[in-house]
């Protein structure tokens, strides 16, 4: 999405451990549209990312960048 970045913060930094052959959450290559009728919104273009555990990350960005999209479709 335009405007957005994303940054890892090594989990030194954070405290935290990171196996990186054993991620705790990973996403791979997602991406998600919402259809209402003959309307398509896309709202998540190839997004991967792998969070080990303890790590602790932030998702930031603008106001309809697929923040909340991103973290649901994660829950579950």
């Amino acid at each position: 999405m335009d405007g957005v970045s994303y940054q890892r913060i090594p989990a030194e930094v954070t405290g935290g451990t990171h196996p990186a052959s054993r991620p705790y959450i990973q996403v791979d290559n997602l991406s998600h549209r919402f259809r209402r009728g003959l309307t398509e919104t896309h709202a998540l273009d190839r997004i991967s990312v792998a969070i080990a555990e303890g790590e602790f990350v932030a998702v930031v960005g603008p106001s309809g960048c697929g923040k909340s999209t991103l973290l649901k479709i994660i829950a579950g």
